[in-house]
Protein backbone atom coordinates (compact mmCIF):
# COMPACT_ATOMS: atom_id res chain seq x y z
CA UNK A 1 0.00 0.00 0.00
CA UNK A 2 2.92 2.80 0.90
CA UNK A 3 4.63 1.46 -2.23
CA UNK A 4 1.40 1.84 -4.47
CA UNK A 5 0.67 6.17 -2.65
CA UNK A 6 4.27 6.48 -3.52
CA UNK A 7 3.93 5.71 -7.12
CA UNK A 8 0.90 7.55 -7.41
CA UNK A 9 2.19 10.70 -5.71
CA UNK A 10 5.18 10.49 -7.95
CA UNK A 11 3.16 9.97 -11.13
CA UNK A 12 1.42 13.56 -9.80
CA UNK A 13 4.70 15.50 -9.69
CA UNK A 14 5.68 14.13 -12.78
CA UNK A 15 2.29 15.18 -14.78
CA UNK A 16 2.54 18.58 -12.62
CA UNK A 17 6.39 18.74 -13.80
CA UNK A 18 5.72 18.17 -17.45
CA UNK A 19 2.76 20.22 -17.49
CA UNK A 20 4.52 23.77 -15.82
CA UNK A 21 7.31 23.10 -18.65
CA UNK A 22 5.02 23.60 -21.53
CA UNK A 23 2.52 26.15 -19.63
CA UNK A 24 5.92 28.16 -19.06
CA UNK A 25 6.61 27.65 -23.01
CA UNK A 26 3.54 28.63 -23.76
CA UNK A 27 4.75 31.97 -22.82
CA UNK A 28 7.32 32.91 -25.39
CA UNK A 29 6.60 33.10 -29.30
CA UNK A 30 4.98 31.43 -30.05
CA UNK A 31 1.59 31.66 -28.96
CA UNK A 32 3.42 34.34 -26.41
CA UNK A 33 0.67 34.13 -24.01
CA UNK A 34 3.13 35.83 -21.97
CA UNK A 35 1.07 36.41 -18.77
CA UNK A 36 2.29 33.11 -18.32
CA UNK A 37 5.66 33.66 -17.68
CA UNK A 38 4.36 35.52 -14.12
CA UNK A 39 2.56 32.82 -13.29
CA UNK A 40 4.71 29.41 -13.11
CA UNK A 41 7.60 30.45 -11.38
CA UNK A 42 5.88 31.04 -8.29
CA UNK A 43 4.06 27.98 -8.97
CA UNK A 44 7.96 25.82 -9.33
CA UNK A 45 8.81 27.35 -5.97
CA UNK A 46 5.69 26.48 -4.19
CA UNK A 47 6.48 23.17 -5.18
CA UNK A 48 9.79 22.63 -4.23
CA UNK A 49 10.12 24.98 -0.98
CA UNK A 50 10.66 23.57 2.46
CA UNK A 51 8.84 27.07 4.16
CA UNK A 52 7.24 26.41 6.78
CA UNK A 53 4.46 29.78 6.01
CA UNK A 54 3.94 27.37 2.51
CA UNK A 55 3.20 24.34 4.72
CA UNK A 56 0.05 22.97 7.16
CA UNK A 57 -2.49 21.37 5.05
CA UNK A 58 -1.37 22.49 1.48
CA UNK A 59 1.82 19.99 1.28
CA UNK A 60 2.73 21.11 -2.38
CA UNK A 61 6.04 20.50 -2.30
CA UNK A 62 7.90 17.76 -3.79
CA UNK A 63 10.40 15.84 -1.71
CA UNK A 64 12.93 15.30 -4.94
CA UNK A 65 13.16 19.11 -6.40
CA UNK A 66 15.90 18.34 -8.59
CA UNK A 67 13.99 15.24 -10.09
CA UNK A 68 10.71 17.76 -10.33
CA UNK A 69 13.30 20.17 -11.71
CA UNK A 70 14.93 18.55 -14.41
CA UNK A 71 11.56 17.19 -15.91
CA UNK A 72 10.01 20.79 -15.55
CA UNK A 73 12.76 21.91 -17.53
CA UNK A 74 12.79 19.09 -20.21
CA UNK A 75 9.34 19.49 -21.00
CA UNK A 76 9.78 23.50 -21.53
CA UNK A 77 12.56 23.00 -23.71
CA UNK A 78 11.26 20.07 -25.96
CA UNK A 79 8.30 22.37 -26.67
CA UNK A 80 10.17 25.81 -27.18
CA UNK A 81 13.21 24.18 -29.03
CA UNK A 82 10.53 21.72 -31.03
CA UNK A 83 11.55 23.89 -34.41
CA UNK A 84 15.05 22.26 -34.22
CA UNK A 85 12.87 18.73 -35.48
CA UNK A 86 12.88 21.23 -38.92
CA UNK A 87 16.81 20.52 -39.75
CA UNK A 88 16.56 18.22 -42.71
CA UNK A 89 18.82 15.83 -41.67
CA UNK A 90 16.47 13.72 -38.95
CA UNK A 91 19.01 11.75 -37.21
CA UNK A 92 21.16 14.77 -36.06
CA UNK A 93 17.79 16.86 -35.79
CA UNK A 94 16.27 14.34 -33.46
CA UNK A 95 19.67 13.91 -31.38
CA UNK A 96 20.75 17.58 -30.75
CA UNK A 97 16.53 18.59 -30.24
CA UNK A 98 17.39 15.79 -27.15
CA UNK A 99 20.33 16.20 -26.16
CA UNK A 100 20.45 20.02 -25.76
CA UNK A 101 17.29 19.96 -24.04
CA UNK A 102 18.56 17.75 -21.10
CA UNK A 103 21.26 19.96 -20.82
CA UNK A 104 19.31 22.97 -20.24
CA UNK A 105 17.11 21.42 -18.07
CA UNK A 106 19.64 21.08 -15.68
CA UNK A 107 19.22 25.10 -14.99
CA UNK A 108 15.66 24.24 -13.69
CA UNK A 109 16.92 21.55 -11.48
CA UNK A 110 19.65 23.14 -9.70
CA UNK A 111 17.55 26.66 -9.15
CA UNK A 112 14.18 24.41 -7.61
CA UNK A 113 16.93 22.43 -5.34
CA UNK A 114 18.63 25.47 -4.34
CA UNK A 115 14.74 27.11 -3.52
CA UNK A 116 14.29 24.07 -1.32
CA UNK A 117 17.82 23.64 0.56
CA UNK A 118 18.21 27.72 1.26
CA UNK A 119 14.96 29.14 1.67
CA UNK A 120 13.45 27.06 4.63
CA UNK A 121 13.42 30.09 6.84
CA UNK A 122 13.60 33.08 5.04
CA UNK A 123 10.89 35.16 5.19
CA UNK A 124 8.72 35.51 1.92
CA UNK A 125 10.23 38.90 0.72
CA UNK A 126 13.67 37.61 1.25
CA UNK A 127 12.44 34.24 -0.40
CA UNK A 128 10.97 35.97 -3.41
CA UNK A 129 14.41 38.37 -4.33
CA UNK A 130 16.74 35.44 -3.43
CA UNK A 131 14.51 33.22 -5.67
CA UNK A 132 14.60 35.52 -8.34
CA UNK A 133 18.63 36.22 -7.50
CA UNK A 134 18.99 32.58 -8.43
CA UNK A 135 17.02 32.54 -11.67
CA UNK A 136 18.74 35.39 -13.37
CA UNK A 137 22.55 34.64 -12.31
CA UNK A 138 22.00 30.82 -13.91
CA UNK A 139 20.42 32.46 -16.97
CA UNK A 140 23.61 34.22 -16.76
CA UNK A 141 25.97 31.43 -16.59
CA UNK A 142 23.75 29.73 -19.57
CA UNK A 143 24.48 32.50 -21.67
CA UNK A 144 28.22 31.44 -21.62
CA UNK A 145 29.14 28.45 -19.53
CA UNK A 146 30.20 25.84 -22.71
CA UNK A 147 30.19 28.44 -24.87
CA UNK A 148 26.54 29.50 -24.18
CA UNK A 149 23.03 29.15 -25.33
CA UNK A 150 21.69 32.79 -24.20
CA UNK A 151 18.14 31.75 -26.04
CA UNK A 152 14.59 32.10 -24.67
CA UNK A 153 15.94 33.99 -21.23
CA UNK A 154 12.29 34.28 -18.45
CA UNK A 155 12.28 38.03 -19.84
CA UNK A 156 11.92 37.11 -23.94
CA UNK A 157 8.35 36.73 -23.04
CA UNK A 158 7.56 39.65 -22.23
CA UNK A 159 9.07 41.68 -25.90
CA UNK A 160 5.54 42.35 -26.99
CA UNK A 161 4.94 45.07 -23.61
CA UNK A 162 6.73 48.07 -24.68
CA UNK A 163 5.85 49.74 -21.44
CA UNK A 164 7.79 47.32 -19.73
CA UNK A 165 11.22 45.79 -21.50
CA UNK A 166 12.64 49.60 -21.62
CA UNK A 167 13.80 48.35 -18.51
CA UNK A 168 16.82 46.28 -20.42
CA UNK A 169 18.28 49.87 -21.25
CA UNK A 170 19.41 49.95 -17.06
CA UNK A 171 19.40 46.57 -15.93
CA UNK A 172 19.68 44.10 -19.61
CA UNK A 173 17.01 41.75 -19.78
CA UNK A 174 17.99 40.29 -16.20
CA UNK A 175 15.90 43.04 -14.07
CA UNK A 176 12.69 42.33 -16.17
CA UNK A 177 13.36 38.05 -15.42
CA UNK A 178 14.15 39.39 -12.00
CA UNK A 179 10.67 41.27 -11.21
CA UNK A 180 8.57 38.58 -12.78
CA UNK A 181 9.91 35.75 -10.65
CA UNK A 182 10.00 37.80 -7.48
CA UNK A 183 6.38 39.27 -8.14
CA UNK A 184 5.23 35.38 -8.76
CA UNK A 185 6.73 33.79 -5.89
CA UNK A 186 5.46 36.66 -3.66
CA UNK A 187 2.03 35.86 -4.98
CA UNK A 188 1.77 32.61 -4.44
CA UNK A 189 3.40 32.73 -1.20
CA UNK A 190 0.87 35.57 0.15
CA UNK A 191 -2.13 33.33 -1.94
CA UNK A 192 -0.93 30.19 0.24
CA UNK A 193 -0.86 31.99 3.81
CA UNK A 194 -4.19 33.96 2.58
CA UNK A 195 -5.74 30.40 2.38
CA UNK A 196 -4.46 29.72 5.95
CA UNK A 197 -5.05 32.78 7.48
CA UNK A 198 -8.67 33.24 5.87
CA UNK A 199 -10.01 30.04 7.93
CA UNK A 200 -9.07 31.73 11.76
CA UNK A 201 -11.44 34.44 10.68
CA UNK A 202 -14.99 34.55 12.67
CA UNK A 203 -17.80 34.82 10.46
CA UNK A 204 -19.99 35.30 13.26
CA UNK A 205 -22.91 37.68 13.06
CA UNK A 206 -21.16 40.27 15.16
CA UNK A 207 -17.53 40.34 13.69
CA UNK A 208 -16.87 42.10 11.14
CA UNK A 209 -16.57 40.07 8.01
CA UNK A 210 -15.06 42.23 5.26
CA UNK A 211 -12.95 44.36 7.60
CA UNK A 212 -11.11 41.06 8.96
CA UNK A 213 -10.92 39.55 5.25
CA UNK A 214 -9.17 43.06 4.55
CA UNK A 215 -6.79 42.87 6.96
CA UNK A 216 -6.34 39.51 6.19
CA UNK A 217 -5.89 39.67 2.63
CA UNK A 218 -3.70 43.11 3.10
CA UNK A 219 -1.12 40.95 5.97
CA UNK A 220 -0.62 37.66 3.71
CA UNK A 221 -0.17 39.33 0.44
CA UNK A 222 2.23 42.90 2.01
CA UNK A 223 5.14 41.24 0.41
CA UNK A 224 3.31 41.11 -3.39
CA UNK A 225 1.75 44.02 -3.06
CA UNK A 226 5.07 45.79 -2.05
CA UNK A 227 6.08 44.46 -5.43
CA UNK A 228 3.26 45.17 -7.56
CA UNK A 229 3.51 49.00 -6.51
CA UNK A 230 7.59 48.62 -8.33
CA UNK A 231 6.08 46.82 -11.06
CA UNK A 232 3.55 49.89 -11.55
CA UNK A 233 5.81 52.56 -11.00
CA UNK A 234 8.30 50.95 -13.55
CA UNK A 235 5.33 50.76 -16.52
CA UNK A 236 4.59 54.48 -15.53
CA UNK A 237 8.31 55.21 -15.68
CA UNK A 238 8.43 53.38 -19.60
CA UNK A 239 5.34 54.76 -20.73
CA UNK A 240 6.82 58.17 -20.31
CA UNK A 241 10.74 57.10 -20.81
CA UNK A 242 9.47 55.89 -24.19
CA UNK A 243 7.58 58.75 -25.07
CA UNK A 244 10.30 60.62 -24.80
CA UNK A 245 12.45 58.42 -26.85
CA UNK A 246 10.33 58.26 -29.56
CA UNK A 247 10.15 62.42 -29.49
CA UNK A 248 13.80 62.18 -29.37
CA UNK A 249 14.25 59.93 -32.37
CA UNK A 250 12.42 62.27 -34.76
CA UNK A 251 15.45 62.59 -37.43
CA UNK A 252 16.64 63.87 -40.83
CA UNK A 253 19.65 61.32 -40.49
CA UNK A 254 17.20 58.57 -42.62
CA UNK A 255 18.65 56.45 -45.57
CA UNK A 256 17.55 54.13 -47.67
CA UNK A 257 18.15 50.70 -47.84
CA UNK A 258 17.85 47.69 -49.49
CA UNK A 259 16.80 44.36 -48.25
CA UNK A 260 16.95 40.92 -50.42
CA UNK A 261 15.65 37.75 -48.78
CA UNK A 262 16.21 34.73 -51.24
CA UNK A 263 14.27 32.21 -49.48
CA UNK A 264 16.68 29.96 -49.94
CA UNK A 265 16.22 25.63 -49.76
CA UNK A 266 19.14 25.07 -47.20
CA UNK A 267 19.25 21.48 -48.79
CA UNK A 268 20.23 23.43 -52.25
CA UNK A 269 23.93 23.95 -50.67
CA UNK A 270 24.67 20.46 -50.96
CA UNK A 271 24.78 20.89 -55.07
CA UNK A 272 27.00 23.05 -55.77
CA UNK A 273 25.41 23.74 -59.56
CA UNK A 274 22.22 24.58 -58.40
CA UNK A 275 23.39 26.93 -55.75
CA UNK A 276 25.50 29.07 -58.32
CA UNK A 277 22.30 29.04 -60.90
CA UNK A 278 20.40 30.38 -57.71
CA UNK A 279 23.06 33.24 -57.21
CA UNK A 280 22.92 34.07 -60.68
CA UNK A 281 19.37 34.57 -60.88
CA UNK A 282 19.24 36.68 -57.43
CA UNK A 283 21.93 38.86 -58.72
CA UNK A 284 19.54 39.10 -62.31
CA UNK A 285 16.72 40.80 -60.25
CA UNK A 286 18.88 42.54 -58.08
CA UNK A 287 19.77 44.65 -60.74
CA UNK A 288 16.64 44.57 -61.79
CA UNK A 289 15.31 46.05 -58.44
CA UNK A 290 18.32 48.69 -58.34
CA UNK A 291 17.40 49.68 -61.83
CA UNK A 292 14.58 51.71 -60.70
CA UNK A 293 16.06 52.70 -56.97
CA UNK A 294 18.28 54.58 -55.83
CA UNK A 295 19.99 53.31 -52.46
CA UNK A 296 22.46 53.84 -49.90
CA UNK A 297 23.26 50.13 -49.05
CA UNK A 298 22.44 46.71 -50.45
CA UNK A 299 21.79 43.64 -48.24
CA UNK A 300 22.36 40.09 -48.79
CA UNK A 301 21.83 38.23 -46.24
CA UNK A 302 23.63 34.78 -44.47
CA UNK A 303 23.51 32.24 -47.57
CA UNK A 304 22.79 34.29 -50.01
CA UNK A 305 26.09 34.24 -51.61
CA UNK A 306 27.76 30.92 -52.21
CA UNK A 307 31.25 29.84 -52.43
CA UNK A 308 34.44 31.76 -50.82
CA UNK A 309 33.97 35.40 -51.84
CA UNK A 310 37.92 35.88 -51.76
CA UNK A 311 38.52 32.64 -54.51
CA UNK A 312 35.66 32.43 -56.19
CA UNK A 313 36.61 35.41 -58.95
CA UNK A 314 33.62 34.27 -61.05
CA UNK A 315 31.25 35.58 -58.09
CA UNK A 316 33.53 38.06 -57.04
CA UNK A 317 32.93 39.63 -59.71
CA UNK A 318 29.23 39.42 -60.71
CA UNK A 319 29.22 41.51 -57.41
CA UNK A 320 32.05 43.86 -57.82
CA UNK A 321 30.18 44.70 -60.88
CA UNK A 322 26.35 45.03 -59.59
CA UNK A 323 28.93 47.61 -56.72
CA UNK A 324 29.90 49.41 -59.42
CA UNK A 325 27.31 50.00 -61.85
CA UNK A 326 25.15 50.94 -59.14
CA UNK A 327 27.46 53.00 -56.96
CA UNK A 328 26.38 51.55 -54.17
CA UNK A 329 28.04 49.32 -51.14
CA UNK A 330 27.52 45.76 -50.46
CA UNK A 331 26.71 43.91 -47.02
CA UNK A 332 26.88 40.03 -47.12
CA UNK A 333 27.86 37.15 -45.67
CA UNK A 334 30.44 34.60 -47.02
CA UNK A 335 32.71 31.71 -46.29
CA UNK A 336 36.32 32.32 -46.22
CA UNK A 337 39.42 30.36 -45.24
CA UNK A 338 43.24 31.15 -44.45
CA UNK A 339 46.31 29.55 -43.45
CA UNK A 340 46.13 28.44 -39.36
CA UNK A 341 48.74 30.83 -38.11
CA UNK A 342 50.04 27.94 -35.60
CA UNK A 343 50.41 25.47 -38.21
CA UNK A 344 50.51 26.92 -41.26
CA UNK A 345 49.99 23.18 -42.73
CA UNK A 346 46.45 23.35 -41.91
CA UNK A 347 43.54 25.81 -43.03
CA UNK A 348 40.98 27.56 -40.93
CA UNK A 349 37.76 28.20 -42.60
CA UNK A 350 35.57 31.27 -41.17
CA UNK A 351 31.74 32.47 -41.13
CA UNK A 352 32.48 35.99 -42.35
CA UNK A 353 30.70 39.08 -43.30
CA UNK A 354 32.30 41.39 -45.74
CA UNK A 355 31.80 45.21 -46.86
CA UNK A 356 32.44 45.89 -50.49
CA UNK A 357 32.42 49.64 -51.60
CA UNK A 358 30.95 51.28 -54.42
CA UNK A 359 34.41 50.62 -55.79
CA UNK A 360 34.07 46.88 -55.44
CA UNK A 361 36.54 47.02 -53.33
CA UNK A 362 36.36 44.30 -50.07
CA UNK A 363 37.10 46.96 -47.12
CA UNK A 364 36.02 45.31 -44.30
CA UNK A 365 35.42 41.93 -42.88
CA UNK A 366 33.86 40.62 -39.65
CA UNK A 367 34.63 36.86 -38.60
CA UNK A 368 31.82 35.25 -36.93
CA UNK A 369 32.47 34.70 -33.05
CA UNK A 370 29.95 32.41 -31.51
CA UNK A 371 29.75 29.32 -33.72
CA UNK A 372 26.66 27.20 -33.86
CA UNK A 373 27.14 23.92 -32.33
CA UNK A 374 26.47 20.77 -34.36
CA UNK A 375 25.54 23.35 -37.13
CA UNK A 376 28.94 25.24 -37.51
CA UNK A 377 31.34 22.75 -35.39
CA UNK A 378 31.18 19.50 -33.25
CA UNK A 379 32.29 19.58 -30.21
CA UNK A 380 35.24 16.94 -28.96
CA UNK A 381 35.34 15.75 -32.53
CA UNK A 382 38.60 14.65 -32.11
CA UNK A 383 37.87 12.59 -29.30
CA UNK A 384 34.07 11.33 -30.33
CA UNK A 385 34.92 10.72 -33.75
CA UNK A 386 31.01 9.23 -34.43
CA UNK A 387 29.47 12.43 -33.29
CA UNK A 388 30.08 13.79 -37.20
CA UNK A 389 27.01 11.60 -38.03
CA UNK A 390 24.81 13.74 -36.15
CA UNK A 391 25.66 17.02 -37.68
CA UNK A 392 24.90 17.63 -41.26
CA UNK A 393 28.13 19.55 -41.70
CA UNK A 394 31.52 17.60 -42.56
CA UNK A 395 34.15 19.90 -40.49
CA UNK A 396 34.21 22.60 -38.31
CA UNK A 397 34.36 26.47 -38.64
CA UNK A 398 36.51 28.88 -36.66
CA UNK A 399 35.37 31.63 -34.59
CA UNK A 400 37.00 34.95 -34.75
CA UNK A 401 37.69 37.18 -31.47
CA UNK A 402 37.58 40.51 -33.03
CA UNK A 403 34.66 42.95 -32.66
CA UNK A 404 34.77 44.36 -35.75
CA UNK A 405 32.83 47.73 -37.06
CA UNK A 406 32.00 48.01 -40.73
CA UNK A 407 31.54 52.03 -42.14
CA UNK A 408 28.40 53.45 -42.53
CA UNK A 409 27.73 54.74 -46.19
CA UNK A 410 27.88 58.50 -44.56
CA UNK A 411 31.84 57.71 -43.16
CA UNK A 412 30.58 59.35 -39.84
CA UNK A 413 29.25 56.52 -38.34
CA UNK A 414 29.72 52.80 -38.09
CA UNK A 415 27.40 49.54 -38.13
CA UNK A 416 28.36 46.37 -36.07
CA UNK A 417 27.61 43.61 -38.29
CA UNK A 418 26.35 40.41 -36.50
CA UNK A 419 25.81 36.78 -38.05
CA UNK A 420 22.96 34.37 -37.73
CA UNK A 421 22.16 34.31 -33.71
CA UNK A 422 25.10 36.52 -32.39
CA UNK A 423 22.24 38.58 -31.50
CA UNK A 424 21.19 35.90 -28.65
CA UNK A 425 24.20 37.06 -26.63
CA UNK A 426 23.07 40.23 -24.64
CA UNK A 427 27.16 40.28 -23.42
CA UNK A 428 28.50 39.96 -26.84
CA UNK A 429 26.17 42.48 -28.77
CA UNK A 430 27.33 45.28 -25.66
CA UNK A 431 30.85 44.81 -26.78
CA UNK A 432 30.33 45.20 -30.78
CA UNK A 433 29.67 48.60 -29.34
CA UNK A 434 32.59 50.89 -30.10
CA UNK A 435 33.45 54.17 -31.19
CA UNK A 436 30.29 56.03 -33.54
CA UNK A 437 28.48 52.40 -33.77
CA UNK A 438 24.91 53.50 -34.53
CA UNK A 439 23.54 50.90 -35.70
CA UNK A 440 23.77 46.75 -35.78
CA UNK A 441 23.44 44.39 -39.41
CA UNK A 442 22.30 41.00 -38.31
CA UNK A 443 22.88 38.90 -41.20
CA UNK A 444 20.85 35.84 -40.38
CA UNK A 445 20.24 32.34 -41.99
CA UNK A 446 17.25 30.23 -40.22
CA UNK A 447 16.34 28.65 -43.54
CA UNK A 448 16.91 25.60 -41.40
CA UNK A 449 14.17 25.49 -40.12
CA UNK A 450 11.90 26.52 -42.74
CA UNK A 451 8.67 28.24 -41.64
CA UNK A 452 8.68 27.50 -37.45
CA UNK A 453 8.58 29.68 -34.46
CA UNK A 454 12.49 29.88 -34.58
CA UNK A 455 11.98 33.04 -36.86
CA UNK A 456 10.00 34.56 -33.59
CA UNK A 457 12.14 33.50 -30.95
CA UNK A 458 14.96 35.20 -32.89
CA UNK A 459 12.62 38.47 -33.20
CA UNK A 460 12.09 38.50 -29.85
CA UNK A 461 16.18 38.27 -28.76
CA UNK A 462 17.00 40.80 -31.17
CA UNK A 463 14.52 43.51 -29.94
CA UNK A 464 16.41 43.31 -26.36
CA UNK A 465 19.66 43.78 -28.18
CA UNK A 466 18.25 47.33 -29.51
CA UNK A 467 17.28 48.45 -26.45
CA UNK A 468 20.09 47.53 -24.33
CA UNK A 469 22.42 49.07 -26.29
CA UNK A 470 20.07 52.29 -27.67
CA UNK A 471 20.43 51.61 -31.20
CA UNK A 472 18.47 50.80 -33.74
CA UNK A 473 19.04 47.35 -36.09
CA UNK A 474 18.25 45.93 -39.52
CA UNK A 475 17.38 42.14 -39.56
CA UNK A 476 18.10 40.81 -43.52
CA UNK A 477 17.29 36.98 -43.35
CA UNK A 478 16.93 34.34 -45.35
CA UNK A 479 13.42 33.34 -44.84
CA UNK A 480 12.16 35.53 -42.61
CA UNK A 481 12.04 37.44 -40.30
CA UNK A 482 13.25 40.90 -42.53
CA UNK A 483 12.69 43.59 -40.97
CA UNK A 484 14.37 46.47 -39.03
CA UNK A 485 14.05 47.63 -35.20
CA UNK A 486 14.35 50.80 -33.79
CA UNK A 487 16.29 51.79 -30.27
CA UNK A 488 12.71 51.38 -28.06
CA UNK A 489 12.41 48.04 -29.81
CA UNK A 490 9.83 48.79 -32.04
CA UNK A 491 9.29 46.25 -35.24
CA UNK A 492 9.10 48.03 -38.47
CA UNK A 493 8.68 47.31 -42.09
CA UNK A 494 8.63 43.46 -42.16
CA UNK A 495 8.79 42.26 -45.49
CA UNK A 496 5.77 40.13 -46.58
CA UNK A 497 6.09 38.94 -50.41
CA UNK A 498 2.89 38.78 -52.63
CA UNK A 499 1.19 36.11 -50.64
CA UNK A 500 1.43 37.87 -47.23
CA UNK A 501 3.93 35.45 -46.19
CA UNK A 502 6.72 36.96 -44.32
CA UNK A 503 8.99 33.76 -45.62
CA UNK A 504 8.72 33.87 -49.22
CA UNK A 505 11.28 35.28 -52.03
CA UNK A 506 11.17 39.04 -52.62
CA UNK A 507 12.91 42.01 -51.73
CA UNK A 508 12.06 45.67 -49.93
CA UNK A 509 13.57 48.80 -49.69
CA UNK A 510 13.12 50.43 -46.49
CA UNK A 511 13.20 54.39 -44.93
CA UNK A 512 15.37 53.54 -42.22
CA UNK A 513 16.59 56.48 -39.10
CA UNK A 514 19.19 56.67 -37.08
CA UNK A 515 18.06 58.92 -34.22
CA UNK A 516 20.22 61.62 -33.06
CA UNK A 517 21.19 59.81 -29.74
CA UNK A 518 22.77 56.59 -31.43
CA UNK A 519 24.31 59.31 -33.51
CA UNK A 520 25.85 61.12 -30.48
CA UNK A 521 27.44 57.96 -28.68
CA UNK A 522 25.39 58.01 -26.17
CA UNK A 523 25.04 54.66 -24.81
CA UNK A 524 22.46 53.10 -22.38
CA UNK A 525 23.20 52.37 -18.92
CA UNK A 526 23.55 48.95 -19.68
CA UNK A 527 26.08 49.46 -22.37
CA UNK A 528 28.57 51.32 -20.00
CA UNK A 529 28.04 48.80 -16.95
CA UNK A 530 27.49 45.50 -18.37
CA UNK A 531 25.00 43.09 -16.21
CA UNK A 532 25.83 44.37 -12.89
CA UNK A 533 22.13 43.43 -11.69
CA UNK A 534 23.27 39.64 -12.06
CA UNK A 535 26.28 41.11 -9.59
CA UNK A 536 24.59 42.39 -6.92
CA UNK A 537 22.13 39.22 -7.62
CA UNK A 538 25.07 36.96 -7.17
CA UNK A 539 26.37 38.52 -4.12
CA UNK A 540 22.59 38.20 -2.57
CA UNK A 541 22.87 34.72 -3.01
CA UNK A 542 26.39 34.24 -1.60
CA UNK A 543 25.03 36.45 1.34
CA UNK A 544 22.15 34.09 1.82
CA UNK A 545 23.58 30.46 1.42
CA UNK A 546 26.64 31.99 3.19
CA UNK A 547 24.12 32.72 6.39
CA UNK A 548 22.73 29.29 6.10
CA UNK A 549 25.98 27.54 6.39
CA UNK A 550 26.93 29.41 9.44
CA UNK A 551 23.78 28.57 11.67
CA UNK A 552 24.44 25.15 10.21
CA UNK A 553 28.11 25.01 11.75
CA UNK A 554 26.64 27.25 14.89
CA UNK A 555 24.43 24.53 15.33
CA UNK A 556 26.80 21.91 14.94
CA UNK A 557 29.03 23.40 17.65
CA UNK A 558 25.93 24.33 20.42
CA UNK A 559 24.75 20.76 19.81
CA UNK A 560 27.19 18.31 18.87
CA UNK A 561 25.98 15.38 19.93
CA UNK A 562 22.09 16.01 18.56
CA UNK A 563 24.02 16.60 15.44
Amino acid sequence: MRNYLYNLRSKRYAFAAILSGIMLGLAFPAPSFFLLGWILPGALFIFCSQKTSLNSSYQFQTSTPFQFGWLCGLSFWLFTLRWLLCIPFPSGAFMSWITLSSYLALYFAVWCWMIKKYTTNLPLLISSIFAASLWITLEWIRGFLFTGFAWNMLYVSQHEISSLIWMSSITGGYGISFLMVALSVSCWGGFIKFIRSSSTVSYTVGNNKPFSLFVTIITSCKEAILLSIILILCICIGINQNQKTLSKNRSDNTYKIAQIQPSIPQTLIWDSEANKEQFSHMIKETRSILSTNTIDLLIFPEAAIPGYIRYDHNIAQKLRQLAIDFNTPILFCSDDAEPNKKNPSQTDFFNCAFLMDENGILTARYIKRHLVMFGEYIPLITYIPFLRHFSPISGNYTAGNENTSFPWPTKKQRSAPLICFDDSFPEEVRHHVQNNVSVFICLINAGWFMESIAHWQHLANTRFRSIENGIPSIRSCNNGITCWIDNTGNIHDIFRDQNGSVYGKGYQIIQFTIPNSAESGKNTFYNRHGPWFVYLSICLIISVTGNFYLLKYQQLRQYPRAN
